[in-house]
């Protein structure tokens, strides 16, 4: 008797061990498997001091937060103009590679649409996908829309920058706020519209599937405008445009946190990779880029050193700083390395993984991170960063800079240290031939200024120039007057600096 039960007992054991075995492999691997969802913020044209974690007075706390309970990326470095952070960004690649070193606009060049950029991988690995916000990478025809190209749903705008109440673009006053790649007339701040799309997506997704929301602001791009509430908050703020501003950014850092508490209401906020950083270095319209040297256009410091920070807690350590150095074109190979996803149909990254770096504080050595404006070529390479002219034949004299000492880049060490500069500028010699087509910005191809960049500057010209061929007909002239009364908004009789853009530069 004691034998059968013995038997039976033993025979329940090895049952027991054959259901419990393969359901603890597959419970490991459900966990293994399951994917993060990520938020990828993008604030447009702010300065380096523009946040409360570099002491700004402009208030935000919840960019502040991603930092309080992730890590600064204190070496974060994006190119310095829109355009080309956002191609380096959903790539991997260089701009350079794609001639794409200046904004494009809706119809100009753009980024081709055979490329198998960031959103496509999400999407092929299963994710939601969700844009809200700007553009800004060309459309020219219906293939090239954000929700042809990866996105489950797009909402926003495609050009540059457009007027935050009535979402037009604010050279050619046409509505540039669409859905889907349907034009969409609402009222409203354009901060606050994008926020709450975003909240909807998010409260409506699929709860099955992991999500990538795609939120690129257009706050704090010019023009300046923000609520007047939030203007209020900052009358101690004595610069008007530097009033504005900081109520724009604050404006923004507001919507960011409705959006992250939405995530939170679900419960998966810490099962969520947020990442934010800005475009480029401020604008000379009420940014503050501190103790860096110059600003957005420039690859000094201040053009494209940027703020940036992520949290994860499941897989970050929190209120940690790293020097790790690292650019926007290492975002697309870091985020699949993190979320554990495949790189699909990308070509060759020019950027790397820095994963590693931020999860586990490890130092990932670069061999040289290359940045461009159309007229000049920085290699960054640990602490140093040499400088040149973009143009191969160039006679003026190349700059290296100890960054980590000197950010302000005020003492050029290329004299004292050739070896080194000649080093770094070794690796500028595969872009050299590509910057040969890119013609400097405001120049023609011959390095002639352009007839067009009075026109493109002077908003009154603009407004008046109906069929764009940067001249006056008689036609035109004779509709000056409807036209400059359509622009005087507050009906006073007179145009102002706002109704006529020129705050807007």
């Amino acid at each position: 008797m004691k034998r059968l039960h013995l038997t039976r007992f033993f025979n329940n054991l090895i049952a027991l061990t054959l259901f419990v075995v393969p359901t603890c492999r597959l419970i490991a691997a459900e966990s293994k498997a399951k994917k993060p969802n990520v938020v990828l913020i993008v604030s447009d044209d702010m300065g380096w001091k523009d946040v409360g974690f570099h002491g700004s007075e402009i208030q935000t706390p919840n960019l502040d937060r991603l930092v309080a309970e992730g890590v600064e990326l204190d070496r974060f470095y994006a190119y310095p103009i829109c355009s080309p952070t956002r191609v380096a960004l959903m790539t991997g690649r260089s701009p350079i590679r794609y001639g794409i070193l200046s904004p494009v606009g809706k119809s100009s060049k753009a980024l081709p649409v055979e490329e198998f950029i960031l959103p496509q991988a999400f999407k092929a690995a299963g994710y939601e996908t969700f844009m809200t916000g700007k553009w800004h990478l060309g459309v020219p025809d219906e293939t090239a829309m954000p929700h042809r190209r990866g996105f489950d749903h797009y909402y926003g705008f495609l050009s540059g920058f457009i007027d935050y109440y009535t979402h037009t673009d604010t050279r050619r006053r046409q509505l540039d706020w669409m859905r889907n790649g349907k034009l969409v007339n609402e009222e409203g701040y354009s901060t606050d519209l994008l926020a709450d799309e975003a909240v909807r997506l998010v409260e409506g997704r699929d709860r099955a599937k992991p999500f990538f929301l795609y939120l690129p602001f257009g706050a704090a791009h010019t023009p300046l405008q923000a609520p007047e509430k939030v203007i209020a908050k900052y009358n101690d703020i004595t610069d008007r445009d530097r009033r504005v501003y900081a109520a724009m950014v604050d404006a923004m850092d507001s919507a960011i946190g409705r959006v992250l508490e939405a995530v939170g209401k679900q419960g998966v906020l810490d099962d969520t990779l947020v990442i934010y950083f800005n475009d480029n270095g401020g604008a000379r319209a009420g940014a503050d880029n501190g103790h860096l040297a110059k600003g957005k256009g420039s690859v000094y410091e201040g053009g494209i050193r940027v703020a940036a920070a992520m949290r994860w807690p499941a897989a970050i350590p929190a209120g940690k700083k790293s020097s790790q150095l690292t650019s926007v074109m290492d975002l697309f190979p870091t985020l699949i390395d993190a979320a554990g996803i495949e790189r699909g149909q990308a070509k060759p990254f020019d950027g790397r993984s820095v994963w590693p770096a931020i999860k586990d504080g490890k130092k990932i050595g670069r061999d040289g991170v290359v940045i461009a404006s159309p007229q000049e070529i920085a290699v960054l390479r640990g602490q140093w960063k040499y400088i040149r002219s973009a143009r191969e034949n160039s006679q003026r004299a190349s700059r290296l800079f100890d960054v980590v000492k000197d950010p302000g880049e005020t003492t050029d060490l290329a004299g004292k240290k050739p070896d080194l500069a000649g080093e770094l500028d070794k690796l500028t010699r595969e872009f050299l031939p590509m910057m040969a087509n890119i013609a400097p910005r405001g120049r023609g191809q011959g390095g002639s200024r352009t007839r067009g960049l009075l026109w493109r500057n002077d908003p009154l010209l603009i407004a008046l120039d109906e069929n764009r061929d940067s001249q006056l007909s008689a036609t035109e002239l004779g509709q000056a007057d409807a036209k400059l009364r359509a622009l005087d908004r507050n009906k006073d009789g007179k145009l102002s600096a706002d109704e006529l853009g020129l705050r807007r530069r």
